[in-house]
């Protein structure tokens, strides 16, 4: 099973847990609110409250594939 990635709702600061493999562009939207977006294609975004370099560091850190120990 992928490992699932917390982060915290930029609405309500609750947790929401995100699949790294399924995630297709992380960026930051500058709006009324400073959030970055996780984008899952073109039909599902989340608003998250964590930096940019903090939600692509911990994304591709649930994606790095460790080798199997022989």
């Amino acid at each position: 099973m992928p490992k699932l990635c917390e982060f915290k709702s930029a609405i309500d600061a609750k947790p929401v847990f995100v699949n790294a493999a399924q995630a297709c562009v992380v960026y930051t939207y500058k709006g009324g609110t400073n959030e970055t977006i996780i984008s899952f294609g073109k039909d599902f975004n989340l608003g998250v409250s964590e930096s940019l370099e903090e939600v692509v560091r911990v994304l591709n850190n649930a994606l790095v594939v460790e080798a199997p120990e022989r």
